[in-house]
């Protein structure tokens, strides 16, 4: 299901909020709005490790190929999970990747090591590291060296998790956009005012539109019925975006 534009997000709100006068609730400012709310739940997932936007880039190696420069993307900062891919081949059965430390990767995956010739993905490791011969570069290692060449699929949590053009998706995960969508309808209502209401009447349709917290429906009880699966599914220790269930902190963990 595909998540709502930024420009689409925000008429959303408005029509929440009833349609207030212009210069109460602008887009402007309902913007403003979605962004600190995007940036308190960013905040929030990120001290616990669960990304909640995500962006993915198809990578390809080739054979004798030690460290692939990370170019693809720009805003590459964090993997959570690495796949094998063909393009080619529709009924390709993914594989996903250990993700390991560059020691690691070379103690028990043979990074550095060629592999067997004429295998597409040989690789059962990836290490994120910079690039020994471009500073500041980052790159993937695969383990043991690819023989031939082989295409992968990066997931990652990128460094701009803010939408940048009002045709940007506001989240990239569509079980989180009715709870933005809540929290930004919540922190709108208090600015708007409406067409023939004076300051008590608006204030009263305020509070009607937000609503009683134990009544279902309204936003106020909307917000903490979301809110509750959010706290939930944060603490899992498993997380399933629809793409993969991907355990957090290093992925396929060796026991010592």
């Amino acid at each position: 299901m595909a998540t709502s534009t930024l420009k689409q997000f925000i008429g959303a709100v408005i029509r929440h909020c009833d349609d207030p006068l212009y210069f109460s609730l602008s887009d402007s400012r309902v913007a403003e709005l979605t962004m600190n709310e995007i940036d308190l739940i960013n905040n929030d997932l990120n001290l616990t490790g669960r990304p909640w936007n995500y962006s993915s880039f198809n990578l390809t190696v080739q054979p004798n190929e030690d460290y692939h420069a990370i170019t693809e993307v720009a805003d590459f900062t964090v993997p959570f999970s690495v796949e094998t891919s063909n393009p080619n081949n529709p009924a390709h059965v993914v594989r996903v990747l250990i993700l390991d430390d560059p020691t690691d990767a070379v103690r028990f995956s043979h990074a550095g090591t060629l592999a067997a010739p004429g295998v597409m993905h040989t690789a059962q490791s990836v290490a994120f590291t910079e690039h020994p011969e471009q500073p500041g570069l980052r790159a993937a290692r695969f383990a043991p060296k690819p023989n031939a060449q082989a295409s992968y699929k990066v997931l990652y949590v990128p460094n701009i998790v803010r939408p940048q053009a009002l045709t940007d998706s506001v989240v990239r995960f569509p079980q989180f956009e009715n709870y933005l969508l809540t929290r930004v309808v919540l922190a709108a209502l208090p600015y708007c005012e409406w067409e023939g209401l004076d300051g008590e009447a608006n204030a009263a349709k305020r509070k009607a539109l937000q609503g009683d917290p134990q009544m279902p429906g309204s936003h106020a009880f909307r917000f903490i019925e979301l809110n509750a699966q959010f706290t939930r599914q944060r603490r899992q220790s498993h997380q399933n975006h629809g793409i993969r269930i991907v355990p957090f902190g290093r992925l396929g963990a060796r026991r010592r």
